[in-house]
């Protein structure tokens, strides 16, 4: 145990402010430290409830909570997306070439009665190698509507947000500042014009790519 003078003088070193620059220049000591002040300016150097947990580290964020928020956002925005796409299709806002040489498809694939595809004149895969729209069939087998194409293609969208909140969660050490890039890609003009542009099954492929690079 430290006598009462040594004590004193640990305490005064402590709270000099040389010392309280040197651990305010490390980043990742900021928080810490200005807590350590709060606790000493307004509770008497006492614990104050929340601060620090029983290893006396910086508690986590509540990162279950905020997961479920980015997940949930995740799905708004891709609904909305896809709800636009699909508005826009049943008010004649767009040509429906693109996107009937894929329903075609799908109802073909979900029924199995081949590939050839009339509108467009050929096999389907000599177009395009497609392969998501055999994963997308018994879907489309289930529920035969246009509708299930543009939420497929506006969720699909909106996931490379996740994959942009994790990439940005791992390089800005901070789970609440990366929402902020994963907010930027949903608002980007890229992505949402790209949900407005009738239905690619290759409007997703920056997603896979992303997801890649997570």
């Amino acid at each position: 145990m430290p006598s009462t003078n040594e004590f004193r003088r640990q305490e005064s070193q402590r709270a000099s402010p040389v010392s309280i620059w040197t651990r305010l220049s490390y980043p990742r000591r900021v928080t810490v430290e200005l807590k350590r002040l709060t606790e000493q300016a307004f509770r008497g150097g006492r614990p104050v409830p929340g601060c620090t947990n029983e290893a006396g580290k910086e508690p986590r964020p509540p990162t279950r909570l905020l997961s479920c928020g980015i997940v949930l956002l995740t799905l708004f925005v891709g609904v909305l997306l896809g709800s636009y796409a699909r508005t826009m299709h049943f008010w004649f806002m767009f040509s429906a070439y693109d996107v009937g040489i894929h329903l075609q498809a799908l109802w073909k694939f979900s029924r199995l009665q081949g590939m050839f595809n009339t509108v467009r004149g050929l096999n389907y895969w000599g177009d395009h190698l497609w392969f998501s729209m055999v994963l997308l069939a018994p879907l489309y087998r289930l529920w035969t509507s246009p509708t299930l194409v543009y939420l497929y293609q506006g969720l699909g969208l909106a996931a490379g947000g996740l994959a942009v909140y994790g990439l940005a969660r791992c390089r800005l050490q901070s789970r609440i500042v990366a929402v902020v890039p994963a907010l930027l890609y949903w608002c980007y003009p890229g992505v949402i014009y790209t949900a407005q542009e009738n239905f690619h099954p290759e409007a997703i492929g920056s997603t896979w790519l992303l997801l890649m690079l997570w």
